[in-house]
């Protein structure tokens, strides 16, 4: 907690502070702000000790963000003024709101990374142009309509909103059966590729063309420190809506790459990525279906779906639940083990087996698909038999969001019948259904076929260049306009009018001069070199302390080092969070639930809202920074110190205007004396938070009993 104390008093001040920056930043309202570093020739901060370096980075970055957001706040009100006056202005903001109501309903990519496969990551090469290449091989000749290329993401400043060692130049080929034939499908040799907000490489090919092995050539690298990688997270073979690619060996090139856990060749053809599954935000009517909890993981459990008729198969999709309202837990349900199998009888009593685990582990997916080659097998009845289960949250389960069967490039489990070894059956999760395994619905959104929502993220990416587009042209207009305006002015109101304008351009000089100070003094603090040396700190000691022979000393440095570059990482993105734009409390939900998934990742927990409504409106930067605060506070005394197993987080709104927001947090953990224990500065800072918004804090545990903590903030503060 060092690390949020230190930036929680960085915001106070920074708060206070009366300086300004006057230059107006480009405002994306769907897509954030674009913020460019500033080069600075200093070097000596490269030397300071990583926890220093961590604070002046986070310190500088929030009161640029904070000036920034204070700026945009004060400019709105002359924006919507120029904005009356000038028909054209008002075009562009008809056309600004047509482009976000275009996006609306267009997938997006998460950029979350679900497990630990992290893509295919190269050696570290010393020329920028070494020859490396990664090859799909189908296994036998086959028709492709799409290939498409996915970045890899990495939760560092330093590589936002770019494709970590995704090449700046490359071609994708396609050879045939004996490699007689090459086709070039894409060749991006000549150009350099403008990687967007970690979208896919995607290219859709006019005719399907034949082929078995595909080869994507890095010819430039991507840039990481002082060396060039290639690393891409997955690659997509399609034809009609199956993956090809799936679950195919994978050639490299060099034969050797970087062997860190996360990373192989393996990885590129796992169906695993950030991106996430390929839904559409269309919420789910259902979470799929859950068989009823074991006692044991031992205990056998099946679903079945009955497709109606025979038909050859091609390729059968899993996707995992991630229930909205029971234990959210990533790849919650899927089995460790288990069979897949195909009849043309219901009772199974003849089988062809699609595919078996055995006695080995099947890793979790978490929430992105598992896709299964069918060969052509004919059958009606499909059926996925759980033969040992995940354990999770106290008990052993079985569940899936979605099951897909494709015969002809159809889906043809949508709507069909299910069966199943038993049903969960609690009236409080209604949310479970037999109906739910073929509804077309993942546990939260409508599922895509893999090419619309390949062409959905394109179309955003699209959409995302025009809007960032026509907001700059906006503000080039608004300070075109303001401009003739004040020279008008100037000429018809004479020289009363010449005074004032006169003293308005005197006082924004010297305000625009404050800023251009401010932003000097942060130039010389903190220069670009200094991201990449958080990123390399964390890259290069993961790297380190994966060798052998390191003494003791030695490996708890690297660890201490490895720890602090991570934790940075994760501040700044919680800072940065905080002061980027506006939010509503949908938005302060939002987060305060991803802080929980990330807070919690090995610990099972529920997430309730039991309000019908939210109230719409901003909530203030100030009630913001002290719930966000408080909540991380209290799930990192849990994961550091409760040893718990569940954790229950519930929500309420309070009041006559529903303006208390009422925060109760249950684990089931060892529990402590809260009158003779000392739990350090959290309690103290959790009760100060909540009393700087009129609320309040309760916490009852008992040793052993587990922990209930009660807090009350007021939004209106």
């Amino acid at each position: 907690m060092v690390l949020d104390d230190i930036l929680d008093v960085s915001i106070q001040r920074l708060l206070c502070n009366e300086a300004r920056l006057k230059t107006r930043p480009v405002w994306d309202r769907r897509f954030g702000l674009t913020t460019r570093w500033v080069n600075s020739p200093h070097k000596d901060l490269l030397f300071m000790k990583p926890k220093n370096r961590s604070c002046l980075i986070l310190t500088s970055v929030a009161f640029l963000g904070i000036s920034i957001q204070e700026i945009h706040s004060e400019d709105r009100f002359s924006d919507r003024f120029v904005s009356l006056l000038s028909p054209f202005l008002r075009t562009m903001d008809a056309e600004i709101e047509a482009l976000l109501q275009q996006s609306e309903g267009l997938p997006e990519p998460e950029r979350f990374n679900r497990s630990e496969s992290m893509g295919y990551h190269s050696i570290r090469f010393d020329s920028m142009d070494d020859v490396s290449w990664v090859e799909v091989d189908l296994e036998e000749e086959q028709l492709i309509d799409q290939i498409a290329i996915l970045p890899v993401f990495v939760e560092l400043p330093l590589f936002k909103g770019k494709g970590y060692g995704f090449p700046v130049r490359f071609k994708i080929e396609v050879f045939n059966e004996d490699r007689s034939q090459l086709m070039v499908v894409t060749d991006q040799s000549n150009e350099d590729y403008q990687h967007t907000e970690g979208y896919p490489f995607s290219v859709r090919l006019l005719e399907p063309v034949s082929g078995r092995y595909i080869r994507i050539t890095s010819l430039i690298h991507s840039k990481v420190l002082e060396h060039w990688v290639f690393a891409v997270s997955e690659i997509l073979v399609l034809k009609d809506s199956i993956n090809l690619a799936v679950g195919r060996p994978v050639n490299v090139w060099p034969r050797s790459w970087f062997q860190v856990v996360g990373w192989s060749p393996g990885n590129l053809t796992d169906f695993q990525s950030p991106l996430g599954p390929h839904t559409i935000p269309e919420f789910s009517p259902t979470n799929g279906f859950l068989c009823e909890h074991a006692s044991s993981s031992e205990t056998l459990k099946w679903m079945q779906v009955d497709l109606g008729e025979v038909v050859p198969l091609d390729a059968i999709r899993l996707l995992p639940s991630r229930p909205t309202d029971y234990i959210d837990i990533l790849g919650m349900g899927f089995p460790s083990q288990f069979k897949l199998e195909v009849s043309n009888r219901a009772d199974f009593q003849t089988k062809q087996l699609i595919f078996e685990t055995g006695s080995t582990e099947y890793p979790n997916p978490g929430d992105n698909p598992v896709e299964f080659h069918a060969g052509g097998k004919e059958a009606r009845y499909i059926r996925l038999t759980a033969t040992r289960l995940r354990y999770q949250g106290g008990l052993y389960s079985f569940s899936l969001g979605e099951m897909q069967v494709y015969s002809g490039g159809t889906n043809k489990a949508f709507h069909k019948q299910v069966s199943a070894s038993d049903a969960f059956d609690d009236p409080r999760y209604p949310r479970w259904q037999l109906s739910g395994l073929v509804d077309g619905y993942n546990s939260q959104n409508r599922l895509a076929e893999l090419p619309d929502w390949l062409a959905g993220l394109e179309e955003r990416r699209r959409l995302r260049s025009q809007l960032v587009q026509l907001e700059e042209d906006r503000a080039q207009r608004i300070e075109t306009i303001v401009i003739g305006a004040t020279v008008g002015t100037l000429v018809i109101s004479g020289i009363l009018v010449v005074g004032a304008v006169g003293f308005s351009i005197s006082y924004r000089r010297k305000k625009r001069e404050e800023g251009e100070e401010l932003r000097r003094q942060i130039s010389r603090d903190l220069h670009d070199d200094i991201g990449g040396d958080l990123g390399g700190i964390y890259i290069l000691s993961e790297g380190v302390l994966q060798q052998p022979g390191l003494t003791s000393e030695v490996r708890e440095d690297l660890q201490d080092i490895h720890d602090i570059a991570k934790g940075s990482g994760e501040a700044l993105r919680d800072i940065v969070w905080l002061i980027r734009e506006e939010r509503n409390l949908d938005d302060l939900l939002l987060h305060l639930r991803g802080t929980a998934k990330l807070q919690l990742r090995k610990i099972a927990y529920s997430w309730k809202v039991q309000s019908e409504t939210i109230p719409s409106g901003v909530v203030p930067l100030k009630v913001r920074r002290h719930v966000f605060f408080a909540f991380k506070e209290v799930l990192t005394n849990i994961r550091k110190h409760a040893d718990a197993h569940h954790v229950e987080i519930t929500i309420k709104l309070s009041g006559t205007q529903q303006h208390f927001l009422n925060l109760r947090i249950i684990d089931n953990g060892k529990g402590f004396d809260p009158y003779r224990e000392s739990m350090g500065h959290g309690k103290r800072n959790m009760r100060r938070r909540c009393e700087a918004l009129d609320g309040s804090c309760e916490i009852v545990s008992k040793p052993g009993n587990g922990t209930q903590i009660n807090l009350s903030f007021s939004l209106k503060a």
